[in-house]
């Protein structure tokens, strides 16, 4: 019987929705029901090596609280796994409050009290961060979405910046945007910012 029968191969990938491989994740695999080896701490990736082509594997990884399990067909010899990440909930919730306490210092005259566009950019911004990463996927018109709130965020900040800034955008052959300061800064971001090509 050739070699190639015999030995089989089983490559595993853990991921998120955006293709990255999970560092952080667990994978183990169970050969005709039994325990076949794990990997408690991968890079995202594992491999088994199977003597038998017939042999049933079934491989399960473990992500932050999350499993996930399957059993390969006869014929496959590979998987990958996608798991959707969030960002912590403390963390979400500490960016939300530092925002909060922010915003509440200027209402109540606090020494940001003359900086009220740049509490409510940075807090806009804060907001815009936390957004950006709590979703494993974003459909287009939350991408747009988020993408004006940084921009807001970003328009108010810079009206805490001295000096001037002017631009002209173009959008194709018949619509022209002129824009000076804090709004300038908004039309470049929006149209020209992280995100925004996408």
């Amino acid at each position: 019987m050739p070699a190639h029968q015999l030995d089989r191969l089983i490559v595993v990938h853990v991921r998120d929705r955006l293709g990255r491989l999970l560092p952080e994740a667990a994978i183990e695999f169970d050969v005709n029901g039994s325990h076949a080896g794990e990997i408690p701490n991968s890079d995202g990736h594992g491999t088994l090596q199977v003597s038998s082509r017939g042999a049933v594997v079934t491989v399960r990884a473990r992500y932050r609280g999350q499993v996930q399990s399957v059993t390969l067909a006869q014929g496959q010899d590979n998987h990958t796994f996608t798991f959707k990440v969030t960002i912590p909930t403390p963390f979400v919730v500490g960016i939300l409050m530092l925002g909060a306490l922010l915003s509440l210092s200027v209402l109540l005259e606090g020494p940001m009290a003359n900086h009220i566009p740049l509490a409510f950019g940075i807090t806009l911004m804060l907001i815009a961060i936390v957004l950006a990463f709590a979703f494993g996927e974003v459909n287009a018109l939350q991408r747009r979405l988020i993408l004006a709130m940084s921009s807001l965020g970003g328009g108010a900040v810079a009206t805490e910046i001295p000096g001037f800034l002017r631009v002209n955008v173009s959008l194709g052959t018949s619509l022209v945007i002129g824009a000076a300061g804090a709004l300038a800064v908004f039309i470049l971001l929006y149209f020209y910012g992280p995100g925004a090509d996408e």
